[in-house]
């Protein structure tokens, strides 16, 4: 699972993108997929090469958000592994999101990517 979760990292892929993947999994694979099925899937998945659009997609979504405890990192502040897009705009210690920061950073990423 460690090395599907490295492939995923190193190919930029966003929480949507691995939610698809395990579906991939599960349609090719069935309900009793393995590990090494999950494995091949992560290597077979093609990132779109757009990390800007990824960030651009999951800030929306977190904008979206009703309710801070939604996010992932509310259970774990301190040891949650924040993507890069997340700099500077949740609070480290409370696990807040700075919405003017938020907001700074959708549209800086609107301009860069693909939708």
């Amino acid at each position: 699972m460690l090395a599907g979760c490295r492939i995923l990292y190193t190919k930029g892929a966003t929480p949507r993108q691995i939610f698809n993947i395990v579906n991939h999994a599960i349609t090719k694979y069935g309900r009793d997929y393995t590990e090494a099925d999950i494995l091949k899937c992560c290597v077979s998945f093609r990132a779109n090469g757009d990390p800007n659009s990824g960030a651009f997609s999951s800030l929306s979504a977190i904008n979206l958000t009703a309710f801070d405890d939604y996010f992932p990192w509310v259970d774990d502040v301190n040891g949650y592994a924040y993507p890069w897009y997340l700099e500077g705009i949740v609070d480290k210690k409370t696990g807040s999101i700075i919405e003017t920061e938020l907001r700074k950073m959708i549209d800086v990423l609107s301009k860069k990517s693909r939708f």
